[in-house]
């Protein structure tokens, strides 16, 4: 029937179906919905070539849902009647997409239709259709699924018929294709080809809903809108189906803005939260959970987005110190981190170590986009009991410290031995696989025990002794006993040798000519304090008590005793020179040296404070003089030592940066207006931070920035990420500026386009202010671009504040000055040097003055009427800017008379206007044969008009006013 048609209104029709199934479909009748079926049957029958067809059908498949209501039923049986019915179709290439999405919606179906037998007839016809297309076109259609046809055939594995294509899938690749090799190449297959797929997870209803949740839903309307989904989406018995499908929808498809994730809105991690509170059955927690760390197991190197990670790790800091957050009355933090040590080594047993890794690099990945502190491990482990600590560090070492060599501690898999996500009847082996190196078996279950009762909950894992003793060769031997002590025992063990060892060094050491015996020195010690000061964190409560107890650590004993040896004797070049070298190996030396100043400091008065300061850079000037001898000693490498030193301390804790960094501050004058030292502050803080900062410069305790010096960090600010320029303008937006000499450095050097946190600001600022000529000009100076109208929207906001008379006066002035500059260089003999390439051009100034006249006039036919009476009507007709147009025209060539004559027929409005008003006041005159004279007196008065064709650029006055032409003639 459909052949018989007009073939040249099918794509008409084909888009219509495609937008009833897209958009509509939860409006259309049960009728309607049965007529599109048949609709697209008859269209796949006849073989349409359409393009959009396929994309037509997968509209539809979208809407399949499971359910016990009849209309489901008969529209899922109705689409597996068409799938029948047109095989021809489905074989073509045009088959490829449909059934790629029609598998993924049937493997859903299947689980729930597999629950009750009333269902099991249209479960058969469901597993029949899936089995017989993945052995059919396994390689065209499904091998491009990648992992998500992994996901989907590991949910349906245990009935019996798909339980055959996942034992072939993992262990017998050829049964299903001659190019498929097992599991692992499934896995490997990158995602971005598909990602249309993970969109059509949900319904489009349900699509709209969320992105609207996770986009405009506010913090004080969250509980609301929370029940309300609940109550809608997640109230019935098929729903635990769904919480899977949603949170991989969430992770994979909805990423939102930097403004959404700084902002109150409902964010992906809480609402993820949300959904997983829903879980009322172990296998739906255990589907949750795997969809929410799937990208986490099997990370996709080409498509290696930090969002698709963010949410897992955001909701483990978040719930990690809340055990009344529960699902399945267990706490839901113990629940992710048990699930996230045993599922790699359970998931795909043959490949666990891949799995493994693609966890730890996960980790690495969130510690380095700053998505999480630097001290995350410590604070993922704090809430933790000691077996959970235990197998979370014997997981992953990488991230959580290694374990001492004990063979009695339990691996991930014998601790939770028997609760694997699926059983090994279930999965096949592909050969032996790799053990990892850190997999050690307990022994026992009471060796078990007593080797968890050894650990102290606040250890720091120690360090090998035998590569210590191994780098130490050249010390004596007291010192290398020194050494052993600080790398065990309890911390005022430690304490006591790191005194021993400074007494012995400072006065008893060789000279700093033996350069071998110094590094080796300062390695060794190094090796020995690092693991601690890489984990050393600003304390929860911040005053003089907690404080001093942060420095009751060995690394600080050597930081009093430099601050005590207060002359330029030996002790105090060999401590300098002892630091200066381990901070080749250990970094964090540097921002704790500062930090133990900024304690004493705070002990001291306010006489004694600038010499305290004063001994930070007599230390530093030992330092550099040891690690860069060569290199000139001056405060701009000074400050590049604090800029580099506060980078590290937030690298390593964003509040021991916010810390040190107003003690420096307030302090240091040297430290303002450096770009580094803004830069390492923006780049590691976070909203409570940045307004404990802007309290901070408001009480004047400090001040980042200058009136005369801002420049060039606003120069490099531009280059920065979009975050870090937008904590940037908050803290310069916090600063009292005397004058605008940094809004005109910006205004040089700003793109507005590419620059979207500058420009706000500086939009923000100008608008409230009158219009200037300098800043017109510099705004003038960018081409008219129709996506970018900052100067339209700026002169819309002045002429509504009742500056109509100086917008137009300021615009007609820079307009003047462009023709002025414009005939000068073409009248000169030689080409002009003085003449700046950045000046605004004739041109520039018309392109934003026809931007304005296109504003106008999509304002008036929105209106349905042309009016004059609007703001920027009257500034077009502004009289001066009137003649500094008329001066244009007479300046320009033909062919920007021609690209800007809409704008010259503003002056062309002018005078026909003009001639109406005289023609009449001819009508109005006696018939008394006076029209010669009036016409007389019109002549002399069109004599008295400006020449067009002068080579002077002054604006001429209008006929009636010359008081105007010597304001704009002044200039």
């Amino acid at each position: 029937m459909v052949s018989s048609t007009n073939t040249e209104a099918l794509p008409w029709a084909v888009k219509t179906l495609h937008v009833l199934g897209f958009d509509k479909f939860n409006k259309l009748s049960e009728t309607s919905r049965r007529q599109c079926l048949w609709l697209l049957k008859q269209l796949m029958k006849a073989g349409s070539t359409t393009p959009a067809l396929p994309g037509a059908v997968i509209a539809f498949l979208r809407q399949l849902t499971a359910g016990d209501h009849w209309k489901n039923q008969a529209l899922i049986e109705g689409f597996l009647d068409v799938f029948a019915d047109n095989r021809q179709y489905l074989e073509g290439p045009a088959g490829v997409p449909i059934l790629q999405m029609a598998f993924i919606v049937f493997s859903r179906l299947i689980q729930y239709h597999h629950r009750d037998l009333q269902y099991q007839s249209i479960k058969d016809r469901e597993v029949d259709f899936c089995i017989d297309w993945i052995r059919t076109r396994f390689s065209e259609c499904f091998l491009p699924l990648g992992k998500e046809l992994a996901r989907s055939l590991l949910a349906i594995s245990k009935m019996p018929k798909m339980k055959e294509v996942w034992q072939d899938a993992i262990s017998n690749g050829k049964a299903l294709s001659s190019t498929f090799e097992g599991l692992p190449q499934l896995l490997q297959v990158p995602l971005r080809s598909i990602r249309w797929i993970i969109a059509h997870h949900v319904t489009t209803e349900l699509d709209k809903k969320i992105n609207f949740l996770l986009s405009q839903v506010r913090a004080a309307q969250h509980a609301r809108y929370s029940e309300i989904f609940v109550r809608q989406y997640l109230n019935s018995p098929e729903s635990e189906l769904l919480l899977p499908e949603i949170i991989r929808f969430v992770v994979r498809v909805v990423h939102p803005t930097n403004e959404v994730l700084a902002s109150d809105v409902l964010q992906r991690w809480n609402f993820i939260l949300l959904l997983l509170m829903q879980c009322k059955t172990a296998a739906a927690l255990n589907s949750s959970l795997l969809a929410l760390f799937y990208d986490w197991l099997l990370v996709d190197a080409t498509d290696n987005n930090i969002m698709f990670i963010e949410p897992a790790i955001l909701l483990l800091m978040h719930i990690r110190l809340h055990n009344n957050v529960k699902v399945l009355n267990k706490p839901l933090f113990s629940t992710l981190i048990t699930y996230l040590c045993k599922t790699p080594f359970e998931l795909f047993p043959t490949l666990s170590e891949r799995l493994r890794q693609n966890v730890v690099m996960c980790f690495r990945h969130v510690m380095e986009k700053r998505v999480v502190q630097a001290n995350m491990p410590e604070m993922l482990t704090e809430p933790l009991n000691e077996e959970q600590r235990l197998v979370l560090r014997k997981t992953f070492p990488e991230i959580f410290g290694p374990l001492s060599d004990d063979p009695s501690l339990p691996s991930p898999s014998t601790a939770n031995n028997g609760r694997a996500l699926e059983s090994k009847e279930n999965l096949v082996e592909m050969g032996e696989p790799a053990e990892p190196s850190h997999h050690v078996k307990a022994s026992s279950p009471e060796i078990e025990a007593v080797s968890v009762k050894k650990e102290p909950k606040d250890e720091v894992p120690v360090r090998n002794v035998a590569e210590l003793k191994s780098m130490s060769t050249l010390l004596p031997s007291h010192i290398q006993d020194l050494l052993l002590r600080m790398n065990g025992g309890t911390n005022e063990e430690q304490c006591a040798a790191m005194e021993d060892f400074v007494g012995e060094i400072v006065h008893k050491g060789p000279v700093l000519e033996d350069e071998d015996y110094w590094e080796q020195l300062a390695e060794a010690l190094a090796f020995v304090l690092k693991p601690k000061c890489d984990r050393f964190t600003m304390p929860a409560t911040v005053d003089v008590q907690s404080i001093e107890n942060s420095v009751q650590a060995p690394v600080f004993i050597l930081c009093r005793r430099l601050w005590e040896e207060n002359n330029l004797g030996e002790p105090r070049r060999r401590l300098a020179a002892l630091l200066g070298i381990m901070e080749q190996f250990m970094p964090s030396i540097a921002f704790l040296l500062l930090y133990y100043l900024v304690y004493k400091s705070s002990l001291m008065n306010d006489a004694d404070l600038e010499v305290a300061y004063a001994d930070l850079e007599t230390f530093w000037e030992a330092v550099h003089a040891r690690i860069s001898p060569a290199a000139p000693l001056n405060a701009e490498s000074y400050v590049v030592y604090l800029a580099e030193s506060l980078r590290r301390a937030g690298e390593q804790d964003h509040k021991l940066l916010v810390y040190l960094a107003v003690a420096a501050l307030h302090h240091l004058p040297v430290l303002k207006d450096q770009p580094s030292v803004v830069e390492a502050l923006v780049a590691f803080i976070d909203a409570w931070d940045l307004k404990q900062l802007l309290i901070q410069i408001l009480q004047k305790k400090i001040k980042l920035f200058t009136d005369k010096g801002c420049g060039p960090v606003i120069r490099e600010s531009l280059k920065w990420e979009s975050i870090e320029q937008t904590f940037f303008w908050k803290l310069f937006q916090a600063h009292n500026f005397k004058t605008d000499n940094w809004m005109f450095q910006l205004l040089e050097v700003i793109d507005l386009k590419k620059h979207p946190e500058a420009a706000m600001y500086l939009i923000e600022y100008i608008k409230d202010k009158p219009p200037r000529e300098e800043v017109i000009r510099e705004l003038m100076r960018r081409d008219y671009d129709r996506e970018e109208e900052t100067f339209i929207s700026l002169a819309l906001n002045w002429s509504a504040k009742s500056t109509v008379e100086q917008l137009g006066d300021t615009i007609a002035k820079v307009l003047a000055k462009a023709v002025k500059d414009a005939q000068k260089k073409r009248t000169a003999s030689v080409p002009m040097k003085g003449t700046k390439p950045e000046n605004v051009t004739v041109e520039q100034v018309l392109g934003h003055i026809e931007g304005i006249q296109n504003f106008v006039a999509e304002l008036d036919q929105s209106r349905q009427r042309k009016s004059r009476d609007n703001d920027l009507t009257q500034v077009l007709y502004h009289p001066h800017l009137q003649l500094a147009i008329k001066l244009a025209k007479g300046a320009v060539s033909a062919s920007v008379k021609d690209k800007y004559r809409e704008v010259f027929t503003l002056i062309m409005d002018e005078e026909e206007e003009e001639e109406n008003v005289k023609s009449g006041a001819k009508k109005g005159a006696k018939r008394k044969g006076k029209a010669g004279k009036a016409s007389s007196t019109s002549k002399e008065g069109n004599d008295d008009e400006p020449s067009h064709s002068e080579e002077e650029a002054e604006i001429p006055a209008p006929p009636r006013n010359k008081k105007q032409r010597s304001k704009i003639n002044s200039d």
